[in-house]
């Protein structure tokens, strides 16, 4: 099984993985890897490098309102699974952040 990633020509499918914002963007890891935006202002989601292999990161901060996160494994029978969540006790938690070094 592949848990993390983004799908690469000849290798196995990884776990799908939609991220979708109250702003109507839609993310995956089910299309091919592709460069950060150069838009500050862009989300972007890509996997971890940890060993895990399972750690995703979305990059800025969601907008306020609802953060749909489903799931899907369909190369192993597995059905979509779906979570909703308010990403306001995100934004929330993003203004106790300890900066530990200056953005250059």
């Amino acid at each position: 099984m592949c848990l993390a990633g983004h799908a690469c020509p000849g290798e196995n499918t990884p776990v799908r993985l939609t991220v979708a914002l109250s702003d109507g963007t839609a993310l995956s890891n089910s299309t091919p890897r592709q460069e950060f935006p150069n838009d500050d202002a862009a989300h972007w989601l890509e996997a971890g490098r940890g060993s895990s292999g399972a750690d995703y990161y979305l990059s800025p901060l969601p907008p306020p309102g609802l953060l749909v996160i489903a799931i899907a494994y369909p190369e192993f029978d597995i059905p979509p699974s779906r979570i909703e969540i308010e990403a306001d006790a995100i934004l929330d938690a993003s203004t106790r952040v300890t900066q530990l070094w200056p953005e250059e």
